[in-house]
């Protein structure tokens, strides 16, 4: 904490207040705090520079801007991209403080102990092998609230002996296996509309999570609402906000009992949770409207029930800009996803379509969501320039794509671009 200038101890208070001219000054140091999800107005990057003493509608359509669009996005490190980052990580109470802290932030630097083992096998003339364990060291890997298993990897040293003179012959493979991980934060995976109290920071990515608590908080009064400051060199949180219901101190003791209460794992399917995002290759003559389908692989036992999306086609071998606004048609067989939230549909130019879908049930445990192998999420219009040549490309990229069983944490995800070729 800085130490405060003084001025000495027999000093009148009032002959150094403002307004009077003399070479000391009272200077009160303390922490500029931010309500998170608060956004609009955004001045600057620092606390106090953005934001009010509400989360409202503006302030959803923000965050939806910032993290679908990332180009435009404040530094990650700044308190305005920290505001906007309203998901990803519960808070640890700090009882001696009566704050929240980051200490078991995500993504982490874990250590396996023992998992990487060197073998050593000699066979000799004879064809008879023997294996010993050569060594055994730690491994350092990255552990994400989702990770399920780390790739380690392992060698094996194959010796082959030979009669005299000729010479050993040594072949080194490596390879490597799954170490399996318990998820660290299975109870946001698995929680439902209770934990978004216990969801206290971020976890330094913008996606549909942070957009959906922000939607949230903003509509529901009685959720648990926080406030960052920065305290000894980290960040802390708490949840002393006057004009949410749960204002000091029964807000911490809510979110302390919250915190307390552990939600026993759901865990639906062994097999890791993953979403791969496509988009269709095509072909169509100049002047022709085209639709390229967007489709989503789901695995594991988690349906996706939150989405986002950021679709941009563009120009990539002799084809000329496109002239007209494409169009996103939702499938019928996503309709569990429901509509996109009418405050999330952006549009940056003529090739480009965003969209979040936030209709999520009050139990996130529940609702049905979609699942299944290359799900039709619907389709891209792409109405062709009559003066595009034979032969031209336009690429459809994925500019964002994150999706959510309950909008408290993402799957990881990959993506596939699409092509557009003019016949």
């Amino acid at each position: 904490m800085p130490v405060p200038l003084f001025a000495p101890a027999d000093t009148n208070a009032s002959a150094v207040g403002a307004g009077t001219i003399n070479a000391l000054k009272n200077v009160t140091i303390g922490q500029l705090k931010y309500l998170v999800g608060s956004v609009y107005p955004a001045n600057w990057y620092n606390a106090g520079d953005f934001g009010g003493t509400n989360i409202l509608n503006t302030d959803v359509s923000r965050v939806f801007d910032f993290a679908a669009y990332p180009v435009a996005a404040p530094p990650a490190n700044s308190d305005l991209y920290d505001t906007m980052d309203s998901c990803g990580n519960f808070g640890v109470w700090d009882s001696s403080n009566n704050y929240f802290t980051n200490a078991s932030v995500y993504p982490l630097t874990t250590n396996l102990a023992n998992a990487v083992t060197k073998y050593i096998v000699v066979t000799d003339t004879n064809g008879v092998s023997t294996t010993t364990v050569g060594s055994i060291t730690d491994y350092s890997t990255v552990v994400y609230i989702t990770s399920y298993q780390a790739i380690v990897p392992y060698s094996v040293t194959n010796i082959q002996l030979a009669t005299p003179p000729a010479s050993p012959t040594t072949n080194i493979s490596q390879a490597s296996y799954a170490y399996p991980i318990t998820p660290p934060l299975n109870a946001l995976f698995d929680g439902n509309d209770t934990n978004i109290n216990q969801v206290a920071f971020g976890d330094g990515i913008l996606d549909v999570c942070d957009v959906y608590v922000t939607f949230r908080r903003s509509l529901d009064p009685t959720l648990i609402w926080y406030e960052r400051f920065w305290t000894n060199g980290m960040r802390a949180a708490d949840t002393n906000i006057v004009n949410n219901f749960p204002s000091s101190p029964s807000g911490h003791i809510a979110a302390k009992a919250v915190a307390a209460n552990t939600v026993q794992p759901k865990l639906y399917s062994s097999v890791p949770p993953f979403v791969t995002f496509a988009a269709g290759n095509v072909q169509v003559s100049a002047g022709r409207t085209v639709q390229v389908p967007i489709t989503a692989t789901i695995q594991g036992g988690y349906p996706v029930r939150l989405l986002m999306l950021n679709l941009t086609v563009a120009p990539v071998t002799n084809a000329p800009e496109l002239t007209s606004l494409v169009q996103f048609t939702q499938s019928q067989s996503v309709k569990a996803l429901g509509h996109p939230n009418a405050n999330t549909i952006d549009s940056d130019g003529n090739g480009n379509y965003a969209a979040a879908w936030l209709n999520q049930p009050t139990d996130g445990a529940t609702g049905s969501g979609i699942s299944g192998t290359n799900v039709l999420i619907g389709n891209l219009s792409v109405t062709i320039p009559s003066n595009a040549p034979h032969g031209g490309v336009y690429g459809l990229f994925f500019d964002h794509a994150s999706a959510s069983p309950n909008g408290l944490a993402s799957f990881p995800n990959q993506t596939v671009a699409g092509r557009i070729t003019v016949k």
